[in-house]
């Protein structure tokens, strides 16, 4: 398994388990639309809430590959995702 795929599959299980809210990552189709900054930067990415983001977008801290995660992923996806979680 690739680190894309590892960090993928560590933000599904965030998801299904309620520790990462869909929405909490914002819509990253819009942030793209801000400058895009790839620098070490210290802090919780947005999009997974771990440590060592390396993107900074608009006012927003992430990590590249969530970034790309969360742009590949549609409202609709994200909200299903979540619904089809055990709880």
């Amino acid at each position: 398994m690739n680190s894309q795929h590892a960090h993928e599959h560590r933000i599904i299980e965030k998801l299904a388990s309620g520790a990462l809210s869909p929405a909490s990552a914002g819509d990253p189709a819009e942030a793209g639309r801000a400058p895009l900054k790839i620098q070490p930067v210290e802090g919780l990415c947005h999009g997974c809430a771990e440590r060592g983001a390396t993107v900074h977008v608009g006012d927003r801290l992430w990590h590249h590959l969530c970034l790309l995660f969360w742009q590949g992923r549609s409202a609709t996806l994200r909200e299903r995702e979540v619904s089809d979680a055990p709880g």
